[in-house]
């Protein structure tokens, strides 16, 4: 009996994977299981070691609409992806975030639409960002537990649930130290730190940035925060990343870069996913 039951969940395992890879051979595109988009740079929150560096950035940077639409048109032939992550600093300090999510529905590329916040604007969303939204994730900080009560909390989830929209809710009492404020000078370490990073090989952490793809979502961010401070380093948001247009070669150049053993500019500044964890603050 256990052998049955053993070869009957390795078949189920094996069926489940089979459409998408089946997918795959058909239309001969790029699969991820992420792409990631800012809909702001600034967060109304100020936390220490912020992998986005969202405290150290005052413009909050809003995308064009017009270009990630174009954006998303010519990627749309090279690339689906199983969700579309919103996030920021706080997307839904963007006030056309209903815009891009109808925007990326159009576009055909992903199953679902997931916006990342800390879930204290969410009170103030319309109707429609319930509608539009497949799941809204709260990162629950120790600092927003007096706004974000129980009681707050099951109001947010009977709204999702009207709307058939998933909240989920994460607490968060440690964040990553990701960031580094000065050159990290020692290349093997920057190549073992790339090497390793779950952002840039595991998490699909893929970034679509105005009219580029990056393989983490650190680098303009990253890029801002060392031009606010004064670091004198490379131009990561135009080195980093790989052109979206409409070039024949797209999916044979995506490909590659997503391939590439080569560390981004922006890995000299950075601790990847092995920097210490540090109590939220």
């Amino acid at each position: 009996m256990n052998r049955f039951l053993s070869a009957v969940s390795g078949l189920l395992r094996r069926m489940r994977k089979f459409p998408r890879a089946l997918g795959a051979r058909l239309d001969h595109k790029i699969h991820l299981s992420s792409l990631e988009f800012f809909l702001a740079d600034t967060c109304n929150l100020r936390c220490n070691d912020c992998a986005a560096s969202a405290p150290y950035l005052s413009d909050a940077n809003l995308p064009s609409l017009e270009t990630f639409v174009e954006s998303l048109t010519h990627l749309s032939r090279a690339m689906r992806s199983d969700q579309l992550k919103l996030l920021g600093g706080v997307p839904l300090l963007n006030r056309d975030i209903c815009s891009f999510i109808r925007a990326a529905r159009q576009s055909g590329m992903f199953r679902n639409i997931r916006v990342a916040t800390n879930g204290l604007l969410l009170p103030k969303m319309s109707e429609d960002f319930w509608k539009l939204s497949d799941i809204v994730e709260i990162s629950l900080y120790p600092a927003t537990l007096d706004s974000l009560s129980e009681a707050k909390l099951a109001s947010l989830k009977a709204t999702a649930s009207k709307f058939q929209t998933r909240l989920e809710v994460n607490p968060v009492t440690q964040f990553m130290q990701a960031v580094s404020g000065a050159r990290i000078e020692d290349s093997q370490l920057v190549q073992r730190t790339f090497s390793t990073c779950g952002e840039a090989h595991d998490w699909s952490c893929h970034l679509l940035y105005r009219n580029r793809l990056y393989r983490c979502s650190r680098v303009h961010t990253l890029d801002r925060y060392l031009s606010n401070i004064g670091v004198q380093h490379e131009n990561f948001t135009e080195q980093d990343g790989i052109i979206i247009d409409g070039r024949e070669s797209l999916l044979d150049d995506i490909r590659n870069y997503l391939k590439s053993a080569r560390p981004l500019q922006a890995c000299s500044f950075c601790f990847g996913t092995s920097g210490p964890l540090q109590e939220h603050r």
